[in-house]
């Protein structure tokens, strides 16, 4: 399976060939991808263009080419230019990415959320809430002083051997600098983290910097810092820090 936000990328490389697109309905469309945007993916079946909602679908899976059936390289011509019938493929779009994560090769969450690779699958981090514990102040006052979030349990029922593999949909209007990667300390009946000033969410103690790639218009693939090591992490949204929020909280074993 190839991401679905290589589509673009993919398409406009290779050759056309047999392509199938799952659809969350169960429904299998075969055919010829021509195109796509953000939001929308056009497949040529029988003659005729179908297009697609992206949050319709399950997962896309191009077929190799014949070169690559038989073993053979393919040879070094032109690529052949597409039927007259064929709607030409849209450019580019400036943030698509050239090249993507082996990682990535996976079917495409579609709902707004993290996700971690397990088995070859991207699965869901389920949100945990946060509870905030202030000296007789409330997180969002205004003034100089600490705040700890507290998450229920000593450790997080999502639970890695090594560094997750990390992907964050936002959702639409949304942007990976609303979230922040914490580290949580165990305690013997929860974990928590600290920030001060009042809930600023740049001043969290408890940070950690990662780097970044956007894969689709709304997709990230976050790089778990290699120098973290193990323990208790989570990535927290914008907004949690307004009354009992939420945080996408995971284990790292090693």
């Amino acid at each position: 399976m190839r991401w679905l936000s290589s589509v673009l990328v993919f398409a406009l490389a290779t050759a056309a060939s047999a392509d199938v697109i799952t659809l969350k309905s169960g429904r299998v469309i075969t055919g010829t991808f021509v195109g796509g945007t953000a939001r929308q993916v056009q497949v040529e079946v029988a003659g005729k263009v179908e297009t697609i909602d992206v949050a319709d679908i399950h997962g896309i899976e191009f077929s190799a080419n014949a070169a690559a059936d038989s073993g053979q390289s393919a040879p070094r011509t032109a690529p052949v230019a597409a039927p007259a019938s064929t709607p030409p493929a849209p450019s580019v779009r400036a943030e698509a990415p050239q090249s993507l994560s082996p990682a990535l090769e996976a079917p495409l969450p579609t709902d707004p959320g993290v996700y971690a690779k397990r088995q070859g699958q991207w699965i869901e981090v389920a949100p945990e809430v946060v509870y905030w514990k202030t000296p007789g102040k409330v997180p969002s006052m205004v003034g100089h002083h600490d705040v700890t979030g507290q998450v229920a349990a000593p450790s997080s029922r999502a639970s890695f051997a090594g560094p997750p593999k990390l992907l964050v949909v936002v959702a639409e209007g949304g942007a990976l600098t609303e979230y922040r990667l914490l580290r949580l300390h165990p305690t013997k009946d929860d974990r928590e983290f600290r920030m001060a000033k009042g809930g600023q969410m740049h001043d969290f103690r408890d940070v950690l910097t990662f780097d970044s790639k956007k894969v689709f218009s709304n997709v990230f693939e976050v790089s778990f810092p290699a120098t973290a090591g193990p323990g208790e992490y989570g990535l927290l949204p914008s907004g949690a820090t307004n009354g009992n929020g939420k945080i996408f909280s995971f284990s790292v074993a090693q």
